[in-house]
């Protein structure tokens, strides 16, 4: 768990080399998007599974690093144009995918990923938007 409040703590801190102080906004998304994917995987596992908030923030936290590189690569370069924004689907992407296999592997759902990787792909759209404007 601290190596993904840690990874939080990078994305901050990469977006004051910005000149904005957004630490309220990453804690508040993560805070709520952990605990609505929590509740929403798991009622979707089978039974005799379940996953735990601490571990669900835990894997959306470390599969948030991604978008570390993207918001590094933003303090040099605008990411507001058609290049920019393929670079930030593209890291969306990558974080989703890995966080839905975690899942998915985890708790035997491989048949119901797509469910899952909906609002984790929202999750991390919301912290792309942090990092764009």
């Amino acid at each position: 768990m601290g190596g993904a409040i840690l990874v939080f703590i990078i994305f901050g801190f990469i977006q004051t080399l910005k000149g904005r102080l957004e630490f309220g906004n990453i804690y508040g998304f993560g805070l709520m998007g952990c605990l609505a994917i929590g509740t929403v995987i798991n009622l979707l596992t089978p039974r005799g599974y379940s996953v735990e908030y601490l571990t669900c923030a835990s894997i959306l936290g470390y599969s948030l690093l991604p978008l570390c590189i993207l918001a590094a690569i933003s303090v040099v370069y605008n990411l507001n144009g058609p290049i920019g924004w393929f670079l930030c689907s593209l890291m969306v992407f990558w974080c989703t995918m890995t966080a839905t296999k975690f899942f998915s592997y985890g708790l035997d759902m491989a048949d119901k990923k797509y469910l899952i990787a909906y609002p984790i792909i929202l999750f991390y759209s919301m912290f792309m938007l942090l990092t764009i404007f």
